[in-house]
């Protein structure tokens, strides 16, 4: 794999203090990308940059908030310049009776997995265009697919992004800069501890017809920068899932 993509380029994470995001960090930098990491965990993105070799550096902050998303635009750009890569990986989510969640958790979740994607993107992309080149990735899910009662707090914001994520390509294509959307399937990460997911993973992971697609963080990082790299635009894991996405 050459390095074109990735050696001296600068890569914005969000939620990459673990899970899928964690090992897209790790990934890139051994391909000799920098990478500046959005998460809350000050603890692990300290240790990510005592190991990165100079190749690593953070903002600790909650990507719900406005405050965040100027925080990250204002550090990328006084430590690196801009941004060639944005990857919009971090999440979290809910199951419980849409009626009996409450408006905050709707809130908050249209915010980290929508709205705030949409604000990074618009804020760091002029960098993008500027240049004529480079990409944005946004880490959707492959549950848009069916419907999954009790996850609409969660899908929601996701089916929104993926429309945003549609129409962005269309306006970004011709000035160089790449959009990548990624729909990946139930996934081992702490995901699973948010509010009433962890029985919903026991029977996924318990049930011989849903076990299967069950896949690790570290494959779906993988699908993430090889689609960087050969100039993908839909990920899907396994990729044979891609047909569930047709008419979507």
């Amino acid at each position: 794999m050459s390095g074109e993509k990735f050696e001296g380029r600068t890569y914005v994470v969000t939620g990459c203090s673990k899970g899928i995001g964690y090992h897209v960090a790790l990934g890139l930098m051994r391909r000799g990308a920098t990478v500046h990491g959005v998460a809350r965990t000050e603890q692990v993105l300290r240790s990510l940059k005592e190991r990165s070799g100079g190749k690593f550096t953070y903002t600790v902050c909650d990507l719900t908030t406005d405050e965040c998303v100027d925080r990250v635009v204002t550090d990328v750009k006084e430590l690196h310049g801009g941004a060639y890569g944005l990857i919009n990986n971090a999440g979290a989510g809910a199951l419980g009776d849409l009626l009996e969640l409450g408006p905050e958790i709707f809130e908050r979740l249209t915010k980290l997995l929508y709205l705030t994607p949409v604000k990074l993107t618009l804020r760091l992309v002029p960098w993008m265009i500027e240049r004529g080149e480079g990409v944005v990735v946004n880490v959707i899910t492959l549950g848009i697919a069916t419907h999954i009662r009790g996850l609409e707090a969660y899908l929601a914001p996701k089916h929104a992004l993926h429309r945003f994520s549609k129409d962005l390509r269309d306006y970004l294509s011709p000035r160089g800069v790449r959009v990548i959307t990624v729909y990946p399937p139930v996934t081992r990460t702490s995901f699973f501890e948010g509010h009433g997911l962890r029985e919903f993973y026991r029977k996924m992971s318990s049930n011989p017809l849903t076990r299967w697609g069950i896949t690790f963080p570290e494959r779906v990082a993988e699908a993430i920068i090889e689609a960087i790299e050969a100039g993908k635009e839909v990920v899907t894991v396994p990729r044979l899932a891609r047909a569930l996405l047709i008419g979507k």
